[in-house]
């Protein structure tokens, strides 16, 4: 637990930063765009986002799991040889979505009723998915322990948004000025990580080798079993942000434009909720995967129990106290014309505080060896609740959203703690009997 919470705390310093920058830009964009003009922004940016989650690689396990077993046995060259063939998989995914990203926005354009000026500027944008292909740099500043590094990173993107914003709001400018800030935006997020990672491999003596066909080959050699663990944890993470990047886009086709304004701006308060559980299961991975290594089962159940418990609890009453004060927090944040957002606010707080704990116990089920079964549950509860969106837009407006959140929630989260549990009885049982023979 000290592990993590050191991990945790210095992960959470570059996050607040990130946070309290993006409140200001956000603040500023919203109201000199408005309700429907922010959708778009929004939507066209998600639009990228989507395809670059659906096509393009995601997910740091890989790197983690099988660089910290280089690192362990003081394997440079195995390690450099992991991030090459890492690096080449990553960027030629990268590629693909955004050709792909580019060819559909103009069809994609016309279904959610953008501008001919913003349709046209949407293929350009398709560089944005350059801010998601960063999982390689990061599982390396992870078991490299530079969580520092991972820290002040998460401020690149807010800071030249707001930098950005800042300008706009000098010189005058409208959407367009938006698309172009939160472009350059994405690219520097994604290519300054690169970066970091690059340093990193020079002062820690990590050779930076071509991906040739044979560091590929060697690779994958040296890794039994990682072309299956890449593709399921990968599968895994793209179901896991599946439906929270297509959301905007139903909201956006179903209901229209400032419909997706008032949501993205809900999603992006409720955001309080949301990044720090998944920063800590990104800092308990590794610890959690070095307990279950030296076969401490029983420990590590421990930790992800008390992880859990104590995520839990404080999203449950940070929950509780933005949702008392949720009109208040719309009115200051973007002004009176989001306040029909505020009953959204207080659906999607709820949803984000039941299923605080659920990137815990999906790394946990992760380092227990069982990325399947993550895998399943996402298959189950972002597909199988995902229909039921148009429906509830239909039925209960904007709020829809909203209460489609919480059902899907609260089906992830009932069912991966369930795995979890048994995930964790199994590998006790299975200890026991070893022990006995």
């Amino acid at each position: 637990m000290g592990r993590i919470a050191r991990n945790l705390g210095l992960l959470m310093s570059g996050k607040t930063a990130a946070g309290l920058i993006s409140l200001v830009y956000i603040a500023l964009s919203a109201r000199m765009l408005g309700v429907t003009d922010y959708g778009v922004l929004n939507l066209v940016h998600g639009y990228a986002t989507f395809m670059g989650a659906l096509i393009a690689f995601s997910g740091f396990h890989p790197v983690v799991s099988f660089g910290t077993q280089a690192l362990h046995e003081h394997d440079l060259g195995r390690l450099s040889r992991l991030l090459a063939f890492m690096a080449l998989l990553e960027f030629g995914l990268a590629l693909i979505a955004i050709i792909m990203t580019a060819a559909l926005a103009y069809p994609i354009g016309l279904a959610l009723g953008w501008s001919p000026d913003t349709i046209a500027f949407a293929p350009l944008y398709s560089l944005a998915i350059l801010a998601t292909v960063r999982a390689t740099p990061w599982g390396l500043l992870q078991i490299t322990g530079r969580f520092d590094l991972i820290a002040v990173h998460q401020a690149m993107m807010p800071l030249v948004r707001l930098a950005g914003t800042l300008l706009i709001l000098a010189t005058g400018g409208g959407l367009q000025a938006f698309l172009v800030v939160w472009l350059i935006a994405s690219i520097a997020e994604g290519l300054s990580m690169w970066a970091i990672a690059w340093w990193v491999c020079r002062t820690r003596g990590i050779a930076i080798i071509a991906p040739g066909y044979e560091t590929v080959s060697s690779a994958i050699a040296e890794n039994p079993g990682i072309l299956r663990f890449l593709t399921i944890t990968n599968f895994d993470q793209t179901l896991r942000e599946f439906a929270p990047k297509a959301i905007p886009l139903i909201i956006g086709w179903v209901s229209g434009a400032a419909a997706a304004g008032l949501y993205a701006l809900a999603v992006r308060i409720g955001a309080v909720l949301t990044q720090p559980p998944q920063l800590l299961g990104q800092a308990a991975y590794s610890v959690i995967q070095r307990q279950v290594a030296a076969g401490q089962i029983e420990r590590a159940r421990r930790t992800i129990d008390r992880a859990a418990g104590l995520v839990l609890l404080a999203s449950a009453a940070v929950a509780a106290i933005m949702s008392i004060g949720a009109r208040q927090i719309i009115a200051q944040v973007a002004g009176p014309d989001f306040l029909a957002g505020a009953m959204l606010l207080v659906l999607i707080l709820a949803a984000r505080a039941v299923a605080a704990a659920t990137p815990l116990w999906s790394t946990a089920l992760t380092s227990l060896g069982r990325p399947g079964s993550s895998l399943q549950i996402n298959l189950a509860c972002n597909l199988l609740t995902l229909p039921l969106l148009p429906l509830l837009l239909g039925t209960a407006g904007t709020e829809g959203a909203g209460y489609h959140a919480l059902i899907q929630a609260t089906c992830f989260a009932s069912m991966l703690w369930f795995a979890t549990r048994q995930a964790i009885t199994s590998s006790i049982k299975g200890g026991k009997d070893a022990a006995a023979c």
